[in-house]
C-alpha cells in the first residue's frame, strides 16, 4: 500500500500543470497498472477513483488557465490597438471652434492697400472678388478705379460669410453678428468702466453706419451693377445682425 501511495503522489505532482493528450494517456496507463498492482478490489477502486479525480482536476485547471491566458492576451491586444488609434488618429478640433476662428478672421479682415498694388496684384484682387475685367481695361489707373469700387463688393462678401456661419450654427448667432461689425466675440463686453462701454458702443455704431452706406443696394457702384443682388442680400444680413447686437438694437 505504501507503494501505491508513493505512486499516487508522483502522478499528482507530475499532473499539476495543464495536461497534454500524451500526458493524459500516460496517466491513464498508470491508473491501470496501479489498479492491477493493488491488493484487493477495494484498494484498486480507491486508487482508480483517486487518480481519475486528479486527471479531471488537471484537465479543468489546464483549460481554465488556457482560456484565461487567451482572454488576457486578447484584451491586452485590444487595449494596445486602441492606444495606437488614439495616438495616431488625427483629432480635428470641434466644428464650432473652426467656425469661431473663421468669424474672428472675418472680423479682423481688411482689404489690401490698393494704392500700393501692381497691375498684376490688382487683377488678382478683382479675380478674388469675382469681378470681370474687360479686355479694354489695361491701364493701372483703370484697374485701380475698378478695384476701389470692388472693395464694396469684397465687404458685402465678408458680411455674408459671417452671417452664413450664424445661420448654420444657432449657438454662434451673436458672435457672427459681432463679426459682421468687425468685433471679435471674446473681446465683446471687455470694457471695465462706463466710459469704456460707451466708447465700445460708439465704435459699433460707427462701423454699422459705414456698412450701411457701403452695402445699400441703391449705393451699388455703376461698375458693379451686375452685383446688385449680392449687395441686397448683404444689406439684409446687416440688418439682421444689427438686431442681435444689444448695443445697436436699442
Amino acid at each position: 500500500m505504501a507503494l501505491l501511495t508513493s505512486s499516487i503522489g508522483t502522478s499528482s505532482s507530475s499532473s499539476s500543470g495543464s495536461s497534454s493528450p500524451q500526458e493524459e494517456a500516460a496517466a491513464a496507463k498508470t491508473v491501470r497498472k496501479l489498479g492491477k498492482a493493488a491488493q484487493g478490489s477495494k484498494d484498486r477502486n480507491a486508487v482508480s477513483q483517486h487518480l481519475n479525480r486528479i486527471l479531471k482536476r488537471d484537465r479543468t485547471s489546464g483549460a481554465s488557465a488556457g482560456e484565461s491566458t487567451s482572454s488576457n492576451g486578447q484584451q491586452q491586444q485590444r487595449q494596445q490597438e486602441w492606444r495606437q488609434q488614439q495616438e495616431w488618429r488625427p483629432q480635428p478640433p470641434p466644428q464650432w471652434q473652426q467656425q469661431q476662428r473663421q468669424l474672428d478672421a472675418g472680423a479682423a479682415a481688411a482689404a489690401s492697400d490698393l494704392g500700393e498694388m501692381s497691375v498684376g496684384a490688382l487683377k488678382e484682387f478683382l479675380k478674388q472678388v469675382k469681378v470681370n475685367v474687360l479686355p479694354s481695361i489695361i491701364q493701372r489707373e483703370q484697374l485701380l478705379e475698378l478695384a476701389k469700387a470692388a472693395v464694396q463688393l469684397w465687404e458685402a462678401q465678408r458680411v455674408l460669410r459671417c452671417a452664413h456661419i450664424g445661420q448654420l450654427h444657432p449657438s454662434l448667432r451673436l458672435p457672427a453678428a459681432l463679426a459682421v461689425f468687425r468685433q471679435q466675440s471674446h473681446k465683446a463686453g471687455a470694457a471695465t468702466s462706463a466710459a469704456a462701454e460707451e466708447e465700445e458702443r460708439r465704435a459699433l455704431k460707427r462701423v454699422c453706419r459705414q456698412l450701411q452706406l457701403a452695402l445699400h443696394p441703391d449705393k451699388t457702384p455703376q461698375q458693379l451693377a451686375g452685383q446688385q443682388a449680392v449687395f441686397a442680400e448683404a444689406f439684409k444680413a446687416l440688418q439682421n445682425a444689427q438686431q442681435l447686437v444689444p448695443a445697436l438694437s436699442s
